[in-house]
């Protein structure tokens, strides 16, 4: 029986050293053939030609991960540094020595209230495809072609960008956006800047002679010409902070806009609030919608009458930019329209 496990545990530990180099190659590295490009080698060995940028960083003398040759050696992602590996037959285990355990007198247990589960309010996909409102004035590099020199580019796409309105180099990612229409403040007549929708997300794979070139690692819509590159914050998703449910600070202010093209929103859709990071405004907070009330028309009112205002809406922080925020509308009980008040619950 104990050759038996010594043999079964000589096979296993072959097994997944053979496992390793079908994922990472001879040890964790791959010879560049003809035709071969970083994206085909993630593809091979990692399984996911995405990972292409990991594979560049880990080898550092590539200059342009465009450019590789045949009989290049590569170094593959989480390849072992150590030369050797060393299976150790399996031991037989000692054999247990029984004791005799007394069973403990049983104590009163006092059950303590759960804490609140973590609430989803905005996943990632939300957070990133909000849009946003950015001041005019601001200079982004824009998308001028891409391969075949088609009209629209998604996923997996490779897009061409100029470089030089604002710094770009390898590695870097970027947000692609879209400047929808200008935003005018509905009660102050106040110009906002421009209401931004998001196209997709690139990854700057090289720089030459004034134009960079990205790879489209995800979209929602068609990328196109004349689209700007914003630089990438990683969204986050985000969930209900139970133990803050409104801002640090009293908020008022008023609804300036909605997502898209859209005239009213409601319960699940986006809209932008004229308060941002400059007032105060993180991530989280949360906001009551108010609908004034109109005015009472009658004859017999000498004096002016109004119905009471009335809260329609919750909505919740997902964006914040200088002078603005987007914000989901977590909860509605009707329609909400531009120029409606928000107030801190």
């Amino acid at each position: 029986m104990r050759h038996y496990r010594y043999y079964l545990g000589s096979i296993l530990v072959m097994a997944f050293s053979l496992a390793a180099v079908l994922v990472h190659g001879e040890e964790g590295k791959h010879e560049v053939k003809k035709g071969d490009t970083l994206w085909d080698i993630s593809n091979q060995h990692l399984g996911n030609p995405f990972q292409w940028p990991k594979v560049w960083k880990e080898n550092p003398d590539i200059k342009n991960p465009d450019r590789i040759y045949p009989g290049q050696t590569i170094v593959l992602p989480g390849a072992r540094t150590d030369d050797t590996a060393t299976a150790t037959p399996l031991q037989e285990p000692e054999k247990a020595v029984e004791v005799e355990v007394k069973p403990e007198p049983k104590k009163e247990v006092i059950a303590l209230p759960e804490p609140p589960q973590p609430q989803l309010v905005a996943g990632v996909k939300t957070v990133l495809y909000g849009g946003f409102i950015t001041p005019r004035d601001t200079r982004y590099n824009r998308v001028i072609g891409g391969q075949n020199d088609r009209a629209i580019y998604g996923t997996g796409d490779s897009i061409l960008a100029e470089t030089g309105r604002a710094s770009i180099k390898p590695g870097d990612s970027f947000t692609i956006a879209r400047v929808l229409r200008p935003v005018v403040h509905p009660v102050t007549k106040k110009s906002m800047g421009n209401l931004m929708t998001v196209q997709g997300v690139a990854v700057v794979s090289g720089v030459q002679k004034g134009v960079a070139s990205l790879h489209v690692t995800d979209s929602q819509d068609a990328v196109m010409e004349d689209d700007l590159l914003i630089p990438h914050v990683e969204p986050k998703p985000l969930y209900k902070d139970f133990t803050r449910s409104s801002a640090d600070r009293a908020q008022n202010g008023y609804v300036i806009e909605m997502k898209d093209e859209k005239e009213i929103a409601a319960e699940h859709d986006i809209v932008y609030i004229d308060r941002g990071g400059r007032d105060g405004v993180v991530l989280g907070d949360t906001f009551k919608v108010i609908r004034e009330g109109d005015k009472i028309t009658a004859l017999r009112h000498e004096v002016p009458a109004f119905y009471p205002d009335e809260v329609v809406a919750e909505v919740t922080v997902i964006g914040v930019q200088e002078e603005t925020a987007t914000v989901l509308v977590s909860r509605s009980t009707s329609d909400i329209a531009k120029g409606f008040r928000f107030a801190t619950r």
